[in-house]
């Protein structure tokens, strides 16, 4: 008996051989042997066994076959995915870029009074030990200045939408708890967490016509502003209504210091007679036999003429109120804390932020809608009301040229398909395409994901993805019809034939994307979606290819006297015609492009480089090693930045200046931007954050004087970069006392600086001279516009050096004197007016000109602790004489306050002088750091400049002193921690791919030539990001793993086909080519779908964020297509040669029987 493993009816075969003599079982089948002695002319084959299993379950070839034999399940099937496909794209809400979940949380607490150094000590520190209480917090960085403590919290990057209020809401608790531990005087702590990176869908505006005559009626603004906002919160969908720019009002008692210590009285205590005075709780209630009636005490304070008559005590016969030693008007708080601008007037404005998962088209349409009624009704005599800002403008200008470029890769794919195959293939296969889109929309619809432009380029990724199982499963059907197969035999053995491998292939690509869809945090918020399109995309690719496809192609047939795909350049040496012989000649229309001349040209040119194994493989990883090299020399930068035409201007005066002057900055910054391009709009709010318009912007300045954001919208985005470029250079000059940074609006999650050098340390000094050192060197790179220090130098504070001997004697403690101070200057709340249903707060303070004036500082009169004791007492008399006493009260406590009042000036005390004073200390994580932030030239890649100052401050000998320590933050933070999270699961992933081709080939060996594709494939990607000119960023290292799992498919059809001859799989020469010549029309055909697919979004995409991805991929694809058909098999002759591996196993034992 002779046993062999041969191919026989495109299977794998045990073959087992009785006869009389030696028979050669390769001569008896092929003739392919050493021997070419022909078979006993009598032998007959006879199965004696079928030992194998099916390579597929049996259910999905029967579900194939049931669709073919049921044409009406198989047109129900199309139309179901279609009408979902429809449902889903119509519910799904529509972005412009992907929801960032908040992981950040804002919370500022006042000390008012207390330095830096205080307030880190007993705020700071205390709500930090707090805060370190809940295990989800990630990273906690302080800002401890003059008069309030800033935390900073980051949440771990595990943290989901499902968990963050939860934790939120942990937080708050914890703080509740700490704030009784603060000392008094300190506020209560607030959290604040909608500062996410989140863009407001839309922002309008309450302006005062520049033209007016008369000045800002900022109250009218104000209420006009509160009533559209309420209009917007209650449209359906919104989720945030916040404003900016609004003032305060108050009504304001403005007492005369000479008045006030005439009458012996202080600011306390005016304002504690005012508060007597307001009442608004209930005094009881009279209860009968048969009713109950309430009881209330008429006087509460309900306008500036009540609080006006408010009676403080009586002079000689005479009551004196508040209005004889005040001035009571209704106005706003001076100073304000905002101040709002839209092009040039003074504003409020309105940013509204929409929930998620909802239409914001549909939203915007109607919120618009709101507005224009409003400004109908509202709107003229000097009162401008419109929309700043709409986001769906941008989001639909954004998906319309994905989807334009999404469409585009379409027809590039079906007309690759249709010139490489023919129209009947291309039919069969483009209908892969609208059926995998319809089923990828509807999974994208059940797991909750959104339309945006990561979605939609994950879809055009998947494009030339989606039809490479559909090509070969088409190709294969229509082989089986030529070689006079049935229909369900067809489909049947397709089906049963490919399962496997095409299986491998679909897994090993998803894998290649799944490091993506694991991406936790910010970065997985943004990219994740990507991952998620695609993912669905091949697998739900991957279904049709197993059950829709091979039955429309059995029922459009196969191509006549065309190849049985030899070659995608052209053999018909093998035409064969359809079962019915009645097409006649090829037709490249109807079987695609060939050129027998071309094909013979290609087998002789396959014979000659198998012939010399071991020169090919070393001359096909020449163009990888180009690739590595290529690699070493592309910039890196972390995300590019948008094409947009909006930019962002950010402006730091000096720390103690007023908001006043920084407002002022701000317009004389305005008018030259004006003068310098065409600009649209420019909106700008100083004193805090403006409101973003784009995703990654942050809210991360409040309550911050010196401080004001503007955003600048230009008339195309062009002129926006050209904008950037020139202001980043001029505007510096013309304000050399300000901070300025220009910068466009960068892809990816939010980053506060470009450049971030942290230096942590235990001295404040230290620190701030480090930090100095730093900025120095910073200022000597060409590509830094500005820098700024967290911890910089000192700040006037104007000090009081009372003699505390004295100070006792006069009967004043310490605290007293900055109680009065304090009262005088920020005022004290003394009651409060309820206006509609605003309730405005009574505030007694100084004048204007008082607060402003040293002098008047130097000489305010500071009433004696006694006094203020013998004051407390009788009003407190007052107070509790009863309604019929009123009278004799009021005459008492005015006697006690005229006459036993004694007051000193402050000067007696002691001398006003000025001190510096640490602005600011900052911390991170509990230790102390100075963060120096630095922003750069619009063409200069940020990672790039990073490594040249690490070489800037070897050279320049900086020595960071023991106990310090310096770190690298910015984008080249970002970026390694971005891609260390993506490499989490790698050796996982890694593993399963491995386990995958282990499986499919049954060899470790062969697994790893696959994976050494995939590596050099990476290469190749590299090559073609640096001949294109672009920088590596994450982008294209995102490329490069989903590049390595779609790359290796070519080597995995080449190896299995050659695994699948009998002749080629023992290395045999003729059997090799002709293997690789008939692989080769799936390898091209695919190759230039998935490139295809890139094309339009290469050539006509706008901006610098998806062409260097689209590069990466479709490069790494084409340029690895010799790799699949040349390299491998050469590579696979050496494997065999040195017995690294072995021709497969039979899978069917037959019996040869030579007996009639």
């Amino acid at each position: 008996m002779s046993t062999a493993s041969v191919p026989l009816f495109g299977a794998r075969f045990n073959l087992a051989i009785q006869s009389s003599r030696p028979v050669c079982i390769e001569s008896f089948l092929a003739n392919g042997c050493g021997s070419s002695r022909p078979p006993p002319a009598a032998a007959r084959i006879r199965p004696i066994k079928m030992s194998t299993a099916r390579s597929t379950p049996r259910a999905v070839s029967s579900l194939a076959v049931a669709l073919l034999q049921n044409r009406h399940l198989l047109i129900l099937a199309v139309l179901l995915l279609m009408l979902a496909g429809v449902a889903a794209w119509s519910s799904l809400p529509r972005i412009e870029d992907p929801r960032i979940v908040s992981r950040y949380a804002f919370i500022a607490t006042p000390y008012p009074g207390a330095s830096a150094a205080r307030v880190e000590a007993l705020v700071t520190k205390r709500l930090e030990d707090a805060v370190r209480e809940v295990p989800e917090v990630k990273v906690i960085d302080s800002t401890s200045s003059g008069d309030i403590s800033v935390l900073g919290v980051e949440l771990e990057d595990a943290v989901s939408a499902k968990d963050n209020e939860r934790i939120f809401s942990e937080l708050r608790d914890k703080l509740s708890a700490a704030a009784a531990n603060l000392p008094p005087g300190a506020g209560p702590p607030v959290l604040d967490s909608d500062r996410g990176a989140v863009a407001y869908s839309l922002i309008a505006s309450v302006s005062w016509a520049r033209d007016a005559e008369q000045p800002a009626p900022l109250g009218v603004l104000k209420r006009l502003a509160e009533d559209l906002a309420e209009d917007l919160r209650n449209q359906t969908g919104t989720e945030q209504v916040v404003l900016f720019g609004g003032p305060a009002e108050e009504i304001r008692v403005e007492v005369d210091p000479a008045e006030l210590s005439a009458a012996g009285l202080s600011v306390d205590q005016v304002a504690a007679r005012l508060a007597n005075a307001d009442v608004k709780g209930p005094a009881g209630s009279l209860y009968g036999e048969t009713h109950r009636l309430r009881l209330s005490v008429a006087g509460e304070l309900d306008a500036a003429e009540r609080v006006a008559a408010v009676p403080l005590f009586a002079d000689e016969g005479r009551a004196i109120s508040v209005g004889d030693i005040a001035e009571v008007r209704k106005t706003w708080q001076q100073p304000p804390t905002q101040i709002a601008s839209t092009d040039g007037q003074r504003s409020v404005l309105i940013g509204v932020r929409t929930r998620a998962a909802l239409d914001l088209e549909a939203w915007a349409a109607s919120a618009t809608k709101t507005v224009e009624a409003f400004r109908a009704a509202n709107a003229g005599g000097g009162i401008e009301i419109g929309v700043l800002f709409d986001q769906s403008g941008y989001t639909q200008a954004r998906l319309t040229e994905l989807g334009g470029n999404l469409l585009a890769g379409v027809a590039v794919v079906m007309l690759v398909v249709f010139l490489t195959m023919g129209w009947r293939s291309a039919l069969i296969v483009g209908s892969a395409l609208p059926l995998s889109a319809a089923m990828t929309l509807l999974g994208l619809d059940i797991f909750g994901q959104e339309i945006h432009q990561i979605t939609i380029f994950g879809m055009i990724i998947a494009i030339g993805l989606l039809i490479d199982s559909a090509i070969v499963v088409a190709d294969e059907v229509r082989k089986r019809l030529a070689v006079g197969s049935s229909p369900v035999e067809a489909v049947r053995g397709t089906v049963d034939h490919l399962f496997n491998p095409l299986a491998a292939s679909t897994f090993t690509t998803m894998i290649g994307f799944m490091p993506i869809l694991f991406l936790p945090g910010n970065i997985g918020d943004f990219v994740g979606p990507l991952a998620t399109a695609v993912v669905l995309a091949l697998a739900t690719s991957f279904i049709l290819s197993m059950s829709l496809i091979p039955a429309l192609a059995a029922l459009v047939g196969g191509s006549s006297g065309g190849s049985s795909g030899s070659s995608s350049v052209g053999s018909r040496g093998d035409s064969r015609g359809d079962a019915s012989g009645s097409r006649g000649r090829p037709a490249w229309w109807r079987d695609g492009l060939a050129s027998a001349r071309l094909a013979a040209a290609y087998a002789a040119l396959l014979s000659l480089l198998f012939r010399h194994p071991w020169l090919t493989t070393f001359s096909s990883l020449l163009l990888p090693a180009a690739g590595f090299w290529a690699a070493t020399q592309l910039g890196l930068q972390f995300f590019p930045p948008s094409d947009r035409d909006q930019f962002e201007v950010q402006v730091w005066a000096s720390d103690d200046a007023a908001i006043r002057r920084t407002a002022l900055a701000m317009q004389a910054i305005e008018q030259m931007i004006l003068e310098r391009g065409e600009v649209r709009q420019l909106f700008w709010v100083a004193g805090a954050s403006s409101p973003p318009v784009y995703y990654n912007q942050l809210r991360m300045e409040e309550n911050n004087p010196a401080y004001a954001r503007a955003t600048v919208r230009a008339a195309s985005p062009a002129e926006a970069r050209r904008l950037v470029t020139d202001l980043q250079r001029s505007l510096p000059e013309h304000f050399p006392d300000l901070r300025i940074v220009v910068r466009a609006f960068g892809q990816g999650p939010p980053i506060a600086a470009p450049i971030s050098l942290r230096v942590i340390g235990p001295e404040a000094t230290q620190l701030r001279q480090i930090g100095e050192d730093l900025r120095r060197i910073l200022h000597r790179l060409p590509q830094i516009t500005e820098t700024k220090a967290s911890i910089s130098g000192g700040t006037p504070r104007l000090q009081l050096q009372a003699n505390e001997q004295d100070a006792r004697l006069a009967g004043l403690g310490l605290g007293d004197i900055a109680s009065q101070y304090r009262a005088a200057l920020d005022g004290v709340i003394g009651g409060s007016v309820l206006e509609d249903l605003e309730q405005l707060p009574v505030r007694v303070r100084w004048g204007d000109a008082e607060r402003a004036d040293p002098a008047r500082l130097a000489a305010l009169p500071l009433l004696s602790a006694s006094a203020g004791a013998s004051t407390s007492a009788v009003s407190g008399a007052g107070a509790g004489g009863g309604a019929g006493a009123s009278g004799g009260g009021v005459s008492a406590m005015a006697a006690a306050d005229h006459e036993g009042a004694t007051w000193i000036p402050a000067a007696a005390l002691g001398p006003l002088v000025l001190r510096p004073e640490a602005p600011t200390i900052t911390r991170r994580n509990g230790e102390r750091v100075n963060i120096i932030e630095a922003w750069l030239t619009a063409d200069a890649l940020p990672i790039e400049v990073t490594a040249t100052l690490g070489a800037e401050i070897e050279r320049a000998g900086l020595i960071i002193p023991t106990g310090y320590r310096l770190e690298f933050a910015g984008d080249s933070e970002e970026q390694g921690e971005a891609i260390a999270l993506l490499l989490i699961y790698a050796p996982l992933l890694g593993a399963l791919m491995v386990a995958t081709l282990v499986l499919a080939f049954g060899s470790f060996t062969l697994a790893a030539l696959i994976l050494l594709i995939g590596v050099l494939s990476v290469a190749l990607g590299m090559l073609a990001l640096w001949l294109s000119g672009y920088p590596l960023g994450f982008n294209p290292v995102l490329g490069s793993v989903g590049l390595m799992g779609v790359a290796i498919n070519d080597s995995i059809v080449v190896l299995a086909a050659i695994r699948a001859n009998a002749h080629a799989a023992r290395g045999n020469l003729s059997a090799t080519v002709s293997t690789v010549l008939g692989a080769t029309r799936h390898v091209i055909s695919t190759t230039l779908t998935t490139v295809g697919g890139f094309l339009p979004l290469i050539l006509f995409s706008s901006g610098d964020f998806w062409p260097p991805l689209a590069i990466v991929i479709a490069g790494g694809v084409a340029l690895a297509t010799p790799l699949g058909l040349v390299f491998t098999p050469a590579l696979y002759q050496i494997l065999l040669r040195l017995r690294l591996v072995r021709p497969p196993m039979p899978a069917i034992a037959i019996r040869l029987d030579d007996r009639v």
